[in-house]
């Protein structure tokens, strides 16, 4: 990770990416949500654009280091652009109810509530961190 302000950033998209896979390999049978942003469809579809605008922040944030030797006016535009980057990135990953963390969360839940034999790894899957700012 280039910044470390990054890192946790990286670290929820990361954890809902291998969320979205063990998801994604379960024996449809078992792994059959009610609620449609629980669907295979709709997390791999939240995790290309968490991905796309994680890489978004990482760009920007290259685009402000390289412009700290540029004059003031490079810098400060720099600066606006990886904002509202990370912005954006906050909305997808943080949004009440609708951001990657709280569907994480209730997805953890939802595996959670399987009754039969285990899965592999379900305890390490369900035990993943999501976290929100602060």
């Amino acid at each position: 990770m280039s910044h470390a302000s990054t890192a946790k950033y990286a670290l929820n998209v990361g954890n809902f990416r291998e969320l979205v896979q063990f998801c994604a390999a379960m024996d449809p049978a078992r792994y059959h949500p009610v609620r449609l942003n629980l669907k295979i469809k709709a997390l791999q579809e939240a995790l290309v654009v968490a991905e796309a605008c994680l890489s978004d922040v990482e760009r920007t944030h290259a685009d402000v280091v390289a412009a700290h030797e540029a004059d003031p006016e490079a810098q400060r535009s720099a600066h606006v652009v990886h904002d509202r980057a990370r912005e954006a990135l906050n909305v997808i990953l943080y949004a009440p109810g609708e951001g990657i963390v709280d569907l994480a969360n209730d997805g953890k839940t939802y595996l959670k509530s399987l009754k039969g034999p285990k899965e592999g790894n379900l305890h390490h899957i369900t035990h993943l961190e999501f976290r929100s700012p602060g």
